[in-house]
């Protein structure tokens, strides 16, 4: 038991590591971070935890349970960034010591399988990357394992449990993205005929009861929120609460999507190293016979019709594959642990290539200005680039050459380096890279002056749309006005103490106009301009011609 125990916490350590640099190294990333939080803090400063608000607009785009514990911890520790920006990121944690319960339950005659499984999917760089992140997904990737383990649960003897926890995680899962969440659950246990073989249940009418009393436990948890949030909203906000996050969001991804076939290269890239791991791609004899055991077919059973539904859907993201991560995990934990091959010393070859040629990057970024301004006049990279460490290559060259000389015999230690090699990547492109980026990104110094405006009573208006990457920054507790810019002037006529954000790369100094503010955000700099300034100057002031 002891040693069951010790890779699951050697996987939450490098988890947490990795999300300790993320605080460390990176600001909070607009538009998505920046939003989800100005969302938390309006629900805060106005009260009201039943419908959401984005800048003084009900907000029906997302459900309401990570803003919940935002708030809960901010109610018991006080406001701050550190904490919101940890709740999504302790759902990853959770996760990956879910991911060894599920592994138990499944493979109990190869316990190594969930010994492992664990230190494969944080060695994974899809969710390592998003683990330190406030993202949704990372919650549904909690919930999709806890609903799984009660199916897991119901099939092995504990029907009671197991629904009650199915019910538990499909509800929560929905206040967590949505109704996505039931396409998660849904396959496995509707599914089961196809995994169970042998070990059936005594009746598969009492099993579809189960998943059927499960369901409407879940919906009933979720439509408990939903249905008060949709009457205190208005019948515009209960509308697009109940079909904008399906039927809308299906007929809009066909307008602007990607191709069937975009996952296929997308997922060979982002489960880096294990695609890239020859191992996997051997023929093992020893191997054959985990294709017609259940826990292998139970993964399947999730991980192929969620993906077949992701593909035929238009719009993709990388992030919407995450909840399949665990139960990948599970399935190369048992084909090489189970196993214990490794194969040649050459079959991780790929992989070491491509930390050596990140790790050799890492060290010419310093001196690729020069190069480029010679081979392409006028090119130049970012600033940030320049400023990358080498001391992040000399890590990667070193790490990628001890993996050349390794001579590990188990695949266990195998897997462990691999996972390393990989964690050690994505803390490079956190210390060097983020943290060298940090001032390309980071709002705070453009939303203390937008807060010094509003503490002196100065309205204030956003040329276009206004995405909340100010209030939470700024602790803004009005609403900023959203116009175009063709409505400027009128605007500061009407507002003449008003301030007005606008975005443009070329120099304010060729009309002779100074900015109450200007920050370079992301090559396109943030600038602040008083009403008198855009009268005196036009509607010009405010367009960007540098783009």
């Amino acid at each position: 038991m002891k040693r069951l125990l010790a890779t699951p916490i050697q996987a939450v350590a490098l988890g947490a590591g990795l999300i300790v640099l993320g605080l460390m190294s990176r600001p909070l990333l607009p538009v998505d971070e920046t939003r989800y939080l100005a969302v938390a803090w309006e629900m805060w400063i106005r009260g009201d935890w039943l419908v959401l608000h984005l800048n003084g607009v009900p907000y029906h785009h997302k459900p309401p349970l990570l803003f919940w514990l935002i708030d809960l911890g901010w109610a018991l520790f006080g406001v701050s960034e550190i904490w919101a920006r940890l709740v999504a990121p302790l759902f990853g944690l959770g996760s990956l010591w879910l991911t060894a319960v599920l592994g138990r339950l499944l493979y109990a005659q190869h316990p190594r399988v969930a010994e492992t499984a664990p230190l494969i999917l944080i060695g994974t760089a899809l969710f390592a990357l998003f683990a330190t992140l406030t993202f949704f997904d990372t919650m549904i990737v909690f919930f999709t394992l806890l609903g799984l383990i009660g199916v897991a649960r119901a099939w092995r003897g504990r029907p009671l449990a197991g629904w009650l926890l199915f019910a538990l995680a499909l509800g929560l899962g929905v206040l967590s993205k949505g109704p996505v969440q039931l396409l998660h659950l849904a396959p496995v246990p509707l599914l089961a005929p196809l995994w169970m073989g042998r070990e059936r249940p005594a009746s598969w009418g009492r099993w579809y009861c189960g998943v059927g009393l499960g369901v409407l436990g879940g919906a009933a948890l979720a439509l408990a929120w939903a249905v008060p949030a949709a009457f205190a909203g208005g019948p515009e906000y209960g509308r697009m609460l109940f079909l904008g996050q399906t039927t809308g969001r299906i007929v809009e991804s066909f307008q602007h999507g990607r191709p069937w076939w975009w996952y296929v290269p997308v997922t060979f890239a982002l489960l880096f190293p294990w695609t890239w791991w020859l191992v996997l791609y051997r023929r093992q004899p020893a191997a054959t016979g985990m294709w017609r055991e259940a826990g292998t077919r139970f993964c399947l059973c999730l991980i192929l019709p969620v993906f077949i539904s992701f593909s035929a859907i238009s719009g993709k993201q990388p992030h919407y594959l995450l909840p399949l991560l665990p139960a990948v995990a599970l399935v190369i934990g048992r084909r090489v642990v189970a196993t214990n091959t490794i194969g040649p010393r050459l079959a991780h070859l790929p992989a070491l290539l491509l930390v050596l040629a990140a790790g050799l990057a890492f060290l010419a970024a310093p001196f690729a200005q020069d190069w480029l301004a010679r081979l392409r006049p006028g090119v130049s990279l970012p600033p940030w680039i320049a400023a990358i460490s080498p001391w992040g290559g000399v890590v990667l060259v070193g790490a990628g050459l001890w993996l050349t000389f390794d001579r590990a015999r188990a695949a266990a230690t195998r897997i462990g380096m691999l996972a390393g090699m990989c964690i050690a990547l994505l803390a490079v492109v956190h210390l060097a890279g983020f943290a060298a980026a940090r001032p390309y990104y980071d709002l705070r110094a453009a939303a203390a002056a937008l807060r010094a405006a509003e503490v002196a009573g100065r309205p204030i208006a956003h040329v276009n749309d206004y995405e909340g990457q100010f209030h939470f920054l700024g602790r803004l507790t009005k609403p900023i006005a959203e116009i175009a810019a063709y409505e400027a002037e009128d605007w500061a006529r009407r507002h003449p103490d008003g301030v007005i954000i606008t975005y443009r790369r070329d120099d304010p100094a060729t009309f002779g106009a100074a900015p109450l503010f200007r920050q370079v955000f992301r090559g396109r700099p943030v600038v602040l301009w008083e009403a008198a300034q855009v009268l005196a100057h036009g509607q010009a002031l405010v367009v960007d011609r540098g783009s």
